[in-house]
C-alpha cells in the first residue's frame, strides 16, 4: 500500500481547483485536525468533507500523557475508536493513502509509520513500498504515543 504524508497547506493550496476530487478518486485521505485552534477545522470544503474516500479525526500532538483528569479533557488523546476508524477506512488496504496534519511530521507521520508497518510489512511482504513510505516521508518524526497506542491496538511490536 502507497502511503503518503503531507502537510495541511498542501491542500489549503488546492481547495479552490478540482484537485481534490480527482485526489479522492483513486486515494483515500485521512485529515487530522486539532482539537481547538486553527487548524480544528479540516481544510476541505463541506460538499467534499462528506465524501468515502475522505476520513477526517481530531487528535492532538501530545508527545506525554497529561496526568490531570481536567487536562485530558481539553485534549483529543489517539484512542481505540480512533484506530478502529482509521482501519474501517482504510479496509484492505489495496487503495493509495494520503494522511495529513497541520505539519505533516508528528500525528499524520506516526499513523502512517504504523500503517505502512502492519499493511506493507506484517500482512504482506511488500519490501517496495514499504521502503518507498521512508524515502516519500523523509521529514516525519512519529509521536511516540501514537505509535505506541496504535500498535497496541493492533497487536503488533511498536518498534519502527
Amino acid at each position: 500500500m502507497k502511503i503518503t504524508i503531507l502537510p495541511r497547506s498542501y491542500f489549503e493550496e488546492r481547495m479552490e481547483g478540482g484537485e481534490i476530487r480527482s485526489l479522492l478518486i483513486n486515494h483515500k485521505i485521512i485529515s487530522i485536525q486539532s482539537s481547538s485552534g486553527w487548524d480544528s477545522v479540516p481544510p476541505f470544503h463541506e460538499e467534499v468533507r462528506s465524501l468515502p474516500n475522505l476520513l477526517c479525526i481530531t487528535l492532538d500532538d501530545y508527545f506525554a500523557i497529561p496526568d490531570d483528569e481536567d487536562e485530558k479533557k481539553l485534549v483529543a488523546l489517539f484512542s481505540y475508536e480512533i484506530a478502529d476508524q482509521i482501519m474501517r477506512f482504510v479496509d484492505d488496504g489495496k487503495m493509495p493513502i494520503i494522511i495529513h496534519c497541520t505539519a505533516g511530521i508528528s500525528r499524520s507521520g506516526a499513523i502512517g509509520s504504523v500503517l505502512n508497518r502492519y499493511y506493507n510489512s506484517i500482512l504482506a511482504n511488500n519490501k517496495e513500498d514499504y521502503d518507498a513510505f521512508f524515502l516519500l516521508n523523509s521529514k516525519i518524526m512519529p509521536n511516540p504515543n501514537i505509535v505506541r497506542a496504535f500498535s497496541e491496538f493492533l497487536d503488533i511490536d511498536s518498534v519502527m
